[in-house]
């Protein structure tokens, strides 16, 4: 057809982003659990989360879906992405989350990101509080300067 573009080039859209901690400081700063959230965003899931960081240290998240298909090294051609799994993991380790398989099954802390499925789940290990609340007076509190009740 002559509208379809054969050269394999696409266009480029504009939109305005909005943080998960905008939407919950501006209009949900009153909830104080979340049972999931699903992380989708291809190779930015480090940028959602640091745009997370005042709802994951504040409120109980229970569970955070994410794909990690897309960060692997056989999948990207060893290209350098926005996105280090690792860095990840590591900050959400250090705030009390662990990494399963979707189906709770499978516990990968600590296991190379090759041996993982597509989609990930990061579980709170203490839903009983906040990591705010939890880590309150440790000496390597990742949640210190986000905590909006120190």
């Amino acid at each position: 057809s002559e509208l379809a573009d054969t050269s394999g080039t696409y266009g480029v859209d504009y939109m305005e982003g909005v943080s998960l901690d905008q939407v919950w400081l501006t209009n949900h700063a009153d909830i104080n659990h979340v049972d999931l959230i699903k992380i989708d965003v291809e190779m930015y899931e480090m940028q959602v989360l640091n745009g997370a960081i005042y709802l994951l240290c504040n409120a109980v998240v229970d569970q955070i879906v994410m794909e990690v298909e897309f960060l692997k090294p056989q999948n990207n051609g060893g290209a350098m992405l926005p996105c280090s799994f690792s860095a990840m993991q590591n900050q959400l380790e250090k705030i009390g989350y662990d990494i399963w398989d979707t189906r709770r099954e499978q516990c990968y802390t600590g296991k190379d990101l090759k041996a993982m499925p597509a989609d990930v789940l990061f579980v709170l290990e203490d839903t009983s509080m906040s990591p705010a609340q939890r880590l309150r007076g440790t000496t390597s509190n990742p949640c210190q300067r986000f905590d909006l009740e120190a």
